[in-house]
């Protein structure tokens, strides 16, 4: 007797489902019977994604984005030229990230928080033409196993991309060539000439988009050839595209190195070639970087990738490359972005850790369309054109999707961990800018590798309220009111400790700084502080807060003043000569209140 379930469904479904049965009637029963819990697990990891920059991210500019910063003064200026946007950056000519950073930032005041959310919404486009494919290649039945894709897509191993600004340019590259392969495939030859001049434009225009974001990128042009050549689309369509397409490459190609410069401290051009055991096994490093965290481990799965798409590859029939064309061209961009990156950077980047984190998304969609076309591998329901070697390839089919499944939970636990860290590392890096007129170059080397760039620039974004001059690091002591008890602190002044009755402090030009160290808590909510000022006579100093302090936490058993710590240098140069009231004055959480100083100290500058 049917299940009830084939009673709803066409005579060839029913052929289908019993070919299969079990397995594919569970699968079946479960994308047809759940659709809002599919839609809701395929958007839980996007609204993850959002609230991770909402609470992680931090406006500020940091490293490179300061080299693209005079970019908006001088188009806001008038004082520039299409030029700019086109000159080397590194290896690089990133012309699409810097228009939509100053598109952006002159729309936010250089909000580097609104480019991050910029670049996930270009993940959740490419993630809905995803979705089209997939439906388009499998139907109805399998919706089930979609919702592992987008948990790939936002994963958070990309922690270091999505709280980067400037980072954009790697969800640019995979969305405009995942853009360029959706758009060949819908390739379809009409009689009106116009409309078939816009059906080949577009994608020549995704692939030009693709390759002006990062040097990997111009490989969407021999991707896109070999998608072309494969699909089935109709055979003078077919023909024209194939003599276009190539002649569009090319002219990319010599306009991209155009006057390019190898930029110093690159590894030399063929480095791969005199490391090529290094360089294959950072390759597969970077291929398995979007699986797990830990070297072993992802050259593991870099590795189980590769052989997996080889075994997919000898076993699909010839005449079933047309039906898989987009995955094939999605899966090679991937592979062979991987691999450019490998070529120029393996012998550098294996002395630093967190630089091959930020290629990560380079790799997002090879998982992702090696996995799809797995499912439609074991699926294919065509007798007369099943695929070889069928009983490995489920066995693999297998082992991925468990691969990918696994893979969620420390994605999620390390982007946890690195969201803490650079977090509060960039809470740093705005706190040193927006006090840069007081911060040694020692501390602004932190914000840009040359302080000067910064002492230079901040002044421009000050003028104009941009980034974290958009708002004050603390609100003006005026607009608060005193609150009626003390605080739990301690500090130390110059590593010194104040005595209850307060103390005279002699400074002196041979100090440089006036350095203050201490914790505080906000007393009335039982919580960690607003903010600390430091207050000499009339002048308030903003300090850092915000610091971990675990002895604070072990000593009064509470885990949630951890991070209480403060501290700040005044140069002793922005002191006058004579004698001065210095005190600490501790901001309540919700920053409306401060307290009351129980010690005011004496400093001399001699």
């Amino acid at each position: 007797m049917l299940p009830k379930v084939l009673l709803r469904m066409s005579q060839e479904d029913v052929l289908f489902v019993r070919r299969y049965h079990p397995l594919i009637e569970y699968i079946r029963n479960i994308s047809a019977g759940n659709r809002k819990t599919i839609f809701f697990l395929s958007l839980l990891p996007v609204l993850i994604c959002f609230m991770y920059i909402w609470y992680y991210g931090v406006n500020v500019p940091y490293w490179d984005e300061w080299d693209n910063f005079p970019l908006i003064d001088k188009v806001l200026t008038g004082n520039f030229n299409f030029s700019m946007f086109y000159d080397q950056f590194n290896e690089h000519r990133i012309v699409l990230q810097r228009v939509t950073m100053v598109i952006l930032g002159i729309l936010s005041s250089y909000n580097t928080k609104v480019d991050m959310y910029f670049s996930q919404i270009t993940m959740v486009i490419m993630v809905f033409i995803l979705f089209i494919e997939f439906k388009r290649l499998l139907g109805q039945n399998f919706m089930a196993l979609f919702v592992p894709i987008p948990y790939l897509a936002f994963s958070l191993m990309q922690a270091v991309n999505t709280l980067y600004a400037i980072q954009a340019v790697a969800y640019y590259s995979v969305f405009f060539s995942v853009l360029t392969f959706y758009l060949i495939s819908r390739l379809d030859y009409c009689e009106t000439r116009g409309k078939l001049i816009l059906q080949c434009a577009l994608p020549i225009a995704s692939a030009l988009a693709t390759s002006f974001t990062f040097t990997c990128g111009l490989m969407v042009w021999p991707v896109g050839f070999l998608q072309i050549l494969i699909s089935g689309i109709q055979k003078r369509l077919k023909i024209f595209m194939l003599c276009v397409w190539p002649i569009m490459g090319a002219a990319t190609f010599l306009l991209y190195f155009s006057n390019y410069t190898h930029p110093t401290g690159s590894p030399p051009a063929m480095i791969f070639f005199k490391y090529p055991l290094q360089g294959l096994t950072y390759f597969s490093y970077l291929l398995g970087n979007i699986l797990y965290a830990g070297r072993m481990v992802n050259l593991i799965a870099g590795i189980f990738i590769v052989l997996a798409a080889f075994l997919l590859f000898i076993s699909i029939p010839f005449n079933k490359l047309p039906r898989y064309s987009f995955w094939i061209a999605s899966f090679t961009y991937s592979f062979l972005a991987i691999f450019a990156i490998a070529f120029g950077r393996s012998t550098l980047d294996f002395e630093y850790l967190y630089l091959p984190i930020r290629y990560t998304t380079y790799g997002v969609v090879g998982p992702i369309s090696l996995y799809v076309m797995y499912i439609g591998a074991v699926s294919d329901e065509s007798s007369n054109t099943s695929i070889r070697y069928s009983k490995l390839v489920k066995c693999v089919f297998i082992v991925l999707f468990a691969v990918i499944c696994s893979s969620i939970i420390p994605s999620y636990e390390s982007g946890y961990s690195q969201g803490v860290f650079w977090k509060g590392h960039r809470e740093k890096v705005a706190y040193y800018t927006y006090t840069y007129k007081m911060q040694s170059d020692e501390n602004l080397k932190i914000v840009h590798p040359d302080p000067m760039i910064v002492r230079k620039y901040a002044p421009i974004l000050e003028n104009r309220k941009y980034s974290v001059f958009t708002n004050p690091y603390l609100p003006p002591l005026d607009k608060l009111t005193s609150a009626n008890c003390t605080t739990t602190g301690f500090y130390t002044i110059n590593a010194a400790q104040p005595n209850a009755h307060g103390q005279l402090f002699t400074i002196d030009d041979k100090q440089r700084y006036l350095s203050i160290i201490g914790w505080a808590i906000d007393d009335l909510k039982k919580d960690i502080a607003g903010g600390v000022y430091i207050k000499i006579d009339d002048k308030l100093f903003p300090a850092l807060y915000g610091l971990d302090r675990v002895d604070v936490a072990e000593h009064l058993k509470i885990n949630n003043y951890r991070y209480t710590g403060y501290n700040i240098e005044i140069p002793v140069s922005l002191i006058e000569k004579g004698t001065h009231k210095l005190s600490v004055l501790v901001l309540t959480n919700d920053k409306k209140h401060y307290f009351v100083p129980s010690v005011e100290v004496i400093v001399n500058r001699a």
